[in-house]
């Protein structure tokens, strides 16, 4: 997701009160030019108050005036293919006399391509390829409030050539598009239009319209001159299946945890009972507890969350179905999660991935290098090597289509890492460490 919808100042903090020449300093696409704006008027909201937009080569020469006045908002100037996309307009509503320019190198003159102003745009963002621009839409009145109007959220062709509504709910708030890396989604946010309004997030599909969602839930921030503020969501539009090893009744159920299943060209076990700590303290029960943590986290920061158990009384799912579970829901990363019940003398973690599958492994990095970082466990000294096992005999991991680790993240039978996994806060570590990996792959 881009950055939060705060300024974006580059320089000091005395550039907001116009000491500095440049802010919101940008280089073109190829490097070659810098786009930047002043403050003539020594506003101290540069956010409030149109500035000029300025362009000139990073090799020097004089700088050419590319917009009389754009807000300091970071989503109003953009990259778009060789050149940016702005929403210009002087008046400090954003619902008020803005419009979608493209410009580009080498004489950057805007080219109008929302073409309508009966209405205000803004907050512009390009496809990556470079061919649309999903934009907001709005009525051309200053709301007079800190408040916003109906908003809808619109496709315009960069050539200008063609536009068409992706998104919009009667009596509410459809605004701050951002495309997915493929292209083929736009998520924005929706609210109603009032002050402190619940805001939802969902994305459209924009070849066939059809829209998902909401992807989650979260609580507006003040808007300023009809400028929302939402807090970042960094797994927005992803979808992962957690996995929480084993189950809290399968013990009792050995006929059917002991049914022959595939695994991958060949039958395993359905399930099994877990190890424990020498005191009782379950695998089931700590995994259960650890995903649990995790799926909450992840859910803060914008993912769909799909696990395949939901309680720690029942018996399975089994280790085909944990896979489908993940594959059914297109997750875009799945991570199961255990803890051994290895020798005495053995501690450390170890995570698993099924080898010659690149994303896979990718993925099981990510997740090392966080789990080291925020737990401080070290590579397990009897599994596997610096922390990592290419293994080919594990259903779960054969069965996925989509990028899946396994981590062992302690051994339950060393007295120092049953220690650690018996304490709630470092179980909160495991889960935060767990989201961390998983969003660094998904960057």
């Amino acid at each position: 997701m881009k950055p939060m919808r705060t300024l974006l100042v580059t320089v000091t903090v005395a550039s907001l009160f116009g000491s500095a020449p440049h802010l919101n300093v940008r280089h073109s696409p190829d490097g070659r030019w810098l786009l930047y704006q002043t403050n003539p008027g020594g506003a101290g909201s540069i956010g409030a108050d149109g500035m000029p937009l300025w362009a000139r080569r990073v090799s020097g020469g004089r700088p050419i005036l590319v917009e009389r006045s754009v807000l300091g908002w970071p989503d109003f100037v953009q990259r778009c293919g060789n050149g940016f996309v702005v929403s210009a307009g002087g008046d400090r509503y954003v619902s008020a006399r803005n419009h979608v320019d493209v410009v580009r190198p080498p004489t950057w003159s805007p080219v109008n391509v929302s073409h309508d102003a009966r209405y205000s745009w803004f907050s512009a963002a390009c496809s990556p390829d470079g061919k649309w621009i999903a934009a907001t839409r709005t009525v051309n009145l200053e709301e007079g409030r800190f408040d916003s109007a109906d908003r809808s959220i619109w496709l315009l062709a960069v050539n200008g050539s063609a536009r068409r509504q992706l998104a919009r709910t009667p009596g509410a708030s459809d605004e701050a598009p951002h495309w997915s890396s493929d292209g083929r989604y736009v998520t924005y946010y929706r609210h109603a239009t009032h002050v402190n309004a619940r805001v939802f997030v969902y994305k459209v599909d924009v070849h066939n319209g059809r829209r998902f969602g909401p992807l989650a839930t979260l609580q507006d921030g003040l808007g300023y001159y009809g400028h929302q503020t939402f807090r970042e969501l960094p797994l927005l539009g992803k979808t992962i299946a957690v996995d929480p090893g084993h189950n809290g009744a399968n013990w009792a159920h050995p006929a059917q945890i002991n049914r022959p299943v595939d695994a991958g060209g060949f039958r395993k076990a359905c399930d099994t009972t877990g190890t424990s700590t020498n005191d009782g303290y379950s695998e089931a029960t700590y995994t259960f507890d650890v995903a649990t943590r995790l799926a909450r986290i992840l859910r803060r920061e914008g993912a769909r969350v799909v696990l395949t158990r939901t309680s720690n009384e029942g018996i399975g799912p089994c280790i085909d179905e944990r896979a489908a579970i993940g594959n059914r829901a297109h997750a875009d990363a799945a991570i199961s999660i255990h803890a051994d019940g290895g020798p005495p003398q053995g501690g450390g973690f170890d995570v698993i991935y099924k080898p010659n599958v690149p994303e896979s492994r990718r993925l099981a990095l990510a997740v090392r290098e966080a789990f080291a970082t925020v737990t401080d466990e070290p590579y397990s000294n009897y599994l596997g090597r610096d922390g990592l096992q290419a293994r080919t005999d594990l259903g779960g991991l054969n069965l996925s289509v989509v990028p899946k680790v396994l981590i062992e993240t302690a051994n339950m039978r060393n007295a120092g890492d049953a220690r650690r996994l018996e304490s709630a806060a470092y179980r909160e570590r495991v889960a935060l460490a767990l989201a961390r990996g998983l969003e660094t792959f998904l960057r």
